[in-house]
């Protein structure tokens, strides 16, 4: 379901990471071409059920996140530590066969819980136990609503002064481990 895109193998999937930058781009603009260009992508799409989504994953240094999200982790963190931010989208088109079949809800939790895998997975071969997860609102209502990731900490968009969700999301550890015991086996990815 997942295809994970390093720097080095951008040029070989222009089009995909194109399309991914849309979605992003729809909700903000924030991203320069210099993130964009060193930027790990998780991406999944399937042009048969309309469907398209992912992660952007980009190392950015804690002092670039909102002051809430700093202030909250600087007992842990110093403020010029590098930090894995991922943004998380997922759009499914209005006509795609998914609505048809009534299949959108089984469809998200198999998508956020293989995409959470998929995360996990790229955490163990990046030595990372953690990320830090931006959600547009819109997305974290979407989200929200299908499935909840383990948390150690929420700032909703509500609280953040970009208007975004931050997350600090573990990759390992009990948190973790007690999430992969209670949802059912994911679909290969």
């Amino acid at each position: 379901m997942f295809k994970v895109i390093e720097p080095q193998y951008h040029c070989f999937n222009k089009l995909s990471i194109d399309r991914f930058m849309e979605l992003i781009h729809m909700y903000s603009t924030d991203l320069s071409e210099h993130e964009k260009n060193k930027a790990t992508f998780v991406i999944a799409e399937d042009r048969a059920d309309g469907v398209h989504g992912g992660a952007f994953l980009y190392k950015k240094r804690l002092d670039e996140f909102p002051p809430e999200l700093i202030n909250a982790l600087s007992d842990f963190l110093l403020p010029a530590e590098w930090v894995w931010d991922c943004i998380v989208t997922l759009s499914i088109d209005d006509d795609s066969i998914l609505y048809k079949m009534n299949e959108v809800d089984r469809f998200c939790h198999i998508f956020y819980r293989n995409l959470y895998n998929r995360l996990k997975l790229l955490g163990k071969n990046e030595d990372v136990g953690f990320l830090c997860i931006s959600l547009f609102s819109a997305e974290y209502i979407y989200m929200e609503e299908f499935i909840s990731w383990p948390y150690i900490l929420e700032l909703k968009p509500q609280e953040s002064s970009d208007g975004l969700f931050h997350g600090i999301l573990p990759l390992i550890g009990s948190q973790c481990e007690a999430y992969q015991l209670q949802i059912h086996p994911a679909v290969p990815t």
